[in-house]
């Protein structure tokens, strides 16, 4: 694997909480799924709530990240979130009470139906990754 693989970091506000070496990433962009494999183009790119994964030589790996920003160069890949969590991390209760949180928001303009949207996206990918640990 080793010949075939790029470095892989994670940065919240809190530090870095992972580096390792991937064979292949998928992050969620803000418009839908990217793959990154050695020797992409660069690119940066606005990051939506959702699924990153990767293969590691540890295998298949998926975290919850909540926004931010990607850049791949160099055989690098560098995530910028300000929150990031393992699916076993996830308090399925606290998810739920989330998703409930973001229906109940009265939206009486733009920013706030932007906003309760948001939050809505953030909570189903917070369950999904949560679910996808079992």
């Amino acid at each position: 694997m080793a010949d075939k693989t790029f470095e892989c970091t994670i940065i919240t506000p809190h530090g870095p909480i992972y580096t390792g070496r991937v064979e292949s990433a998928s992050i969620p962009a803000h418009d839908g799924e990217v793959g990154i494999l050695q020797h992409r183009a660069p690119l940066v790119c606005k990051l939506g709530a959702g699924r990153l994964r990767f293969r590691s030589e540890a295998g298949l790996e998926s975290w919850f990240i909540d926004g931010g920003f990607a850049h791949v160069r160099d055989d690098r890949l560098l995530v910028l979130t300000q929150e990031a969590l393992r699916p076993e991390q996830i308090n399925i209760a606290d998810a739920w009470a989330r998703l409930e949180h973001a229906r109940q928001m009265i939206a009486v303009d733009e920013v706030s139906t932007r906003r309760r949207t948001q939050l809505e996206t953030s909570a189903r990918a917070r369950l999904r990754v949560a679910h996808s640990r079992r």
